[in-house]
């Protein structure tokens, strides 16, 4: 998925979720474990940095983090909503 598209994802998730609602992105993370397996092919996986960074610009924030067999990694991000902080 192209980086804009990303963008655009998490921002249309943050927009539409209610206060306090969740988004669980579960997706393969250029790291380590994938490279060790998928050699160059991993090269297309996005690095965790990339994916809490389009979370964090999008107002996500991250609630909790799960790798699942090893290989893919879900997320569960949480809108802040438009009254964070008050």
């Amino acid at each position: 998925m192209p980086t804009a598209d990303r963008a655009a994802l998490f921002a249309e998730a943050a927009r539409v979720l209610r206060p306090g609602g969740s988004l669980v992105p579960v997706e393969h993370l250029r790291d380590a474990a994938s490279t060790a397996l998928y050699g160059p092919a991993a090269s297309h996986f996005r690095p965790r940095a990339t994916w809490l960074r389009h979370a964090a610009a999008a107002g996500l924030r991250p609630a909790a983090e799960r790798r699942i067999a090893g290989l893919v990694t879900a997320f569960v991000l949480r809108s802040a909503g438009p009254h964070a902080g008050r």
